[in-house]
């Protein structure tokens, strides 16, 4: 499916937030258009950051993905009368794959666009705690590009761990060198790419998380000094946070594979718990209702968040 553009597409009622629309990094200030914001039409218990692909906006993807609807035909806002959804959208930017401004979280190898995003995302999260909300209502997310800013956001993230993660046909920006981390290497991007793993159907059921060991410590340590964010400490929760991986094996922009080595490192070697799902010949978005139907199961199940 092509990614939706923003012309065609009516907007769900949305306000302002009060989180900051710069990211600051050692050398750069980036600033970021306002998130698109759904308020709940009742109490607000729950807030679901999800950030969209390249190319797109948050008002584009956030009005689609809102108005989603379930087997059943019922939709998310109906579902979630409390949850307040937030869809960032992320810098305009030089895209050195296209060769031209799009909005891009980052391109290629580049970290600089990654620890940009990343401390934007920890922003809204930051937001969300100073309005009242405990960190573990609070869930991150998002499809291809976006996704793979919400893993390292989840994984980097300072404080108390959040509530779930989310990630549609995606993929692990700098896997291997992640993996080398891991394995006791030097974080080296070289080398040959991971195998592709089995892929049982059905899906196992996920395992319960494991305590960290040393190796995944290493792993995270990394990670945060990437971001430049080694003076931090590593938080050792952010592996016990829930997670739900959904792709369609026949991708025509994120390989598939690339999808199930993010289940392989989150799982297997992070020691998180995964919830994974395959989609039969669908490509490169999120499967209606299929998809939609397991991401409200797993939020229900496996994070807390019950439909109404």
């Amino acid at each position: 499916m092509p990614i939706p553009t923003e012309n065609g597409h009516q907007r769900p009622t949305s306000s302002s937030h009060t989180a900051t629309g710069h990211s600051r990094t050692s050398s750069t200030t980036t600033a970021y258009p306002p998130p698109f914001i759904i308020n709940p039409t009742d109490t607000h218990t729950h807030t679901l950051i999800l950030l969209h692909g390249r190319g797109d906006t948050g008002p584009s993807f956030g009005s689609l993905f809102y108005t989603s609807s379930t087997s059943s035909d019922f939709r998310l806002a109906a579902l979630y009368p409390g949850l307040r959804f937030v869809f960032p959208t992320t810098a305009s930017r030089w895209s050195e794959k296209f060769r031209h401004h799009m909005t891009e979280w980052f391109g290629g190898a580049d970290d600089e666009g990654l620890r940009e995003g990343v401390a934007w995302v920890h922003g809204l999260i930051r937001a969300e705690l100073a309005a009242g909300l405990a960190a573990r209502r609070i869930f991150v997310g998002g499809i291809s590009q976006g996704a793979a800013v919400a893993l390292w956001t989840a994984l980097t993230w300072p404080g108390e761990r959040l509530g779930g993660l989310v990630g549609m046909s995606t993929w692990f920006p700098r896997a291997p060198a992640v993996l080398a981390e891991w394995r006791g290497g030097g974080g080296d991007d070289g080398g040959a790419e991971p195998a592709e793993p089995e892929d049982p159907d059905p899906a196992p059921a996920p395992a319960p998380a494991r305590a960290p060991d040393e190796n995944t410590m290493r792993a995270l340590r990394w990670l945060k000094e990437s971001l430049d964010q080694g003076h931090e400490a590593v938080c050792p929760d952010v592996v016990a946070v829930p997670v739900f991986l959904g792709h369609g094996d026949a991708d025509e922009v994120v390989d598939y594979g690339q999808g199930r080595q993010v289940y392989e490192l989150l799982s297997r070697c992070l020691g998180m718990s995964v919830t994974w799902r395959r989609y039969r010949d669908y490509g490169h978005w999120y499967k209606q209702p299929d998809e939609i139907d397991d991401i409200i199961a797993f939020l229900g199940e496996r994070c807390g968040l019950l439909p109404s």
